[in-house]
């Protein structure tokens, strides 16, 4: 039987959750080991409310070896068609972004800063970052500041 080649981790996933095809043993079994990341698969699977304890369980038995991995819970997981979920991505703030700037601190500093930062400071920080451009936005920013109309 002739598989398609792996591109990805989460055609592993797919194969584990949905086909049920092994890429840990046969022609693909290089690749598939190489692709293989436990963390990857097992937050993957935790996505899903019928999935999320096998994958809680392999994350408790993290010191196993990754084909007893993979065999596990291709073994164990029903075949199902399952949505794949969007993972959640950081907000990005532009807030937080101009005080990095303005102060050249990290992320986490910022975030103390912010909670120390009054609205008028902020828009005095907006203001002094402020780099020109076609979006000039410095005044109908998130209700801070006033636009300036004749």
């Amino acid at each position: 039987m002739v598989m398609k080649p792996l591109e990805d981790v989460f055609s592993l996933v797919s194969a584990i959750s949905k086909t049920k095809k092994d890429y840990f043993r046969g022609a693909t079994e290089i690749q598939a080991k190489a692709l293989y990341n436990p963390y990857m698969v097992n937050k993957a699977l935790s996505y899903h409310i019928d999935t999320i304890l096998y994958a809680n369980e392999m994350n408790s038995r993290s010191q196993l070896d990754k084909l007893l991995q993979h065999d596990y819970l291709i073994n164990t997981i029903r075949s199902r068609s399952r949505r794949p979920e969007k993972w959640p991505k950081p907000f990005e703030s532009k807030d937080i972004q101009t005080v990095m700037e303005y102060y050249g601190c990290n992320y986490n500093r910022a975030k103390e800063y912010m909670m120390i930062l009054t609205q008028d400071q902020l828009s005095i920080i907006h203001d002094r970052t402020f780099k020109g451009g076609s979006d000039d936005t410095r005044y109908n920013r998130d209700g801070r500041g006033t636009t300036k109309e004749s």
